[in-house]
C-alpha cells in the first residue's frame, strides 16, 4: 500500500467519522503534477480513477496536471466535473478538436470556444463556460 493511498484512506476515514458526528467536513487537495507518469503503473492507475470517482463526498478534491489531453485517460475525464486548460495560441483549434472527440461538447460551447481570444479554457458537465 503506497503513502498515497494510505493518506486517502485516512482521509476518507475523518470525513466519515466527522459526517457521523455531523461534524463539518474539512476539504483537503489532492495535486498530482505530471499525472501521466502515475497513470502508466496500473495500481496508480486505478486509485485515481477511483478517487475521480468517489472522493469530494469526502471532501477530497482532486487536480490532475499533465502537458496533453490525452495523457489522463478518457474514463477519468468523463468523472470529473471542472476542467481547465491553458494552451498555446497556435495549439487553438488542434485542441478544440480533442475536447470535441474527448468530450462531444454541444454544439454552442464548440462556437464558443471557436470565437474566443483567450486560450484559457474552462470546460465543466454541469455548466459549461469560457474565461
Amino acid at each position: 500500500v503506497s503513502i498515497f493511498q494510505k493518506t486517502y484512506l485516512k482521509d476518507r476515514a475523518y470525513s466519515i467519522k466527522c459526517k457521523r458526528e455531523r461534524k463539518k467536513i474539512s476539504k483537503k487537495l489532492y495535486i498530482i503534477e505530471e499525472s501521466a507518469n502515475f497513470f502508466r503503473i496500473d495500481y496508480f492507475s486505478v486509485l485515481l480513477e477511483k478517487l475521480a470517482l468517489e472522493a469530494r463526498k469526502y471532501g477530497v478534491h482532486l487536480i490532475l496536471i499533465a502537458q496533453q489531453l490525452e495523457h489522463i485517460p478518457k474514463r477519468i475525464l468523463k468523472v470529473i466535473d471542472t476542467r481547465i486548460f491553458l494552451i498555446k495560441p497556435d495549439k487553438k483549434n488542434e485542441f478544440i478538436k480533442d475536447i470535441e472527440l474527448t468530450f462531444e461538447p454541444s454544439t454552442e460551447v464548440l462556437q464558443s470556444l471557436n470565437n474566443t481570444k483567450n486560450t484559457n479554457f474552462v470546460y465543466g458537465i454541469a455548466k459549461e463556460f469560457l474565461i
